[in-house]
């Protein structure tokens, strides 16, 4: 993902402390208990929905494009 372009490591990153983190995100952080200190900058709800629906499609249209070139 980082390699085509479709994400930032950085941003990857944000996304993924966030998600994990019960500082950052409560109840609904993927780990019950944090292991390091919450975010700085945590991403918010709608930027990680739209990290995700941008993810998704970059890949399906590069999996689209794989299937093409197979026919």
């Amino acid at each position: 993902m980082i390699e085509l372009g479709w994400v930032t490591n950085d941003k990857l990153e944000r996304f993924t402390h966030t998600a994990d983190s019960v500082g950052a995100v409560g109840d609904d952080a993927r780990h019950g208990r944090e292991r390091t200190q919450p975010p700085p900058r945590p991403l918010s709800l709608s930027a990680a929905r739209d990290l995700i629906d941008r993810l998704l499609r970059s890949w399906l249209t590069w999996k689209s494009r794989e299937a093409g070139q197979g026919n």
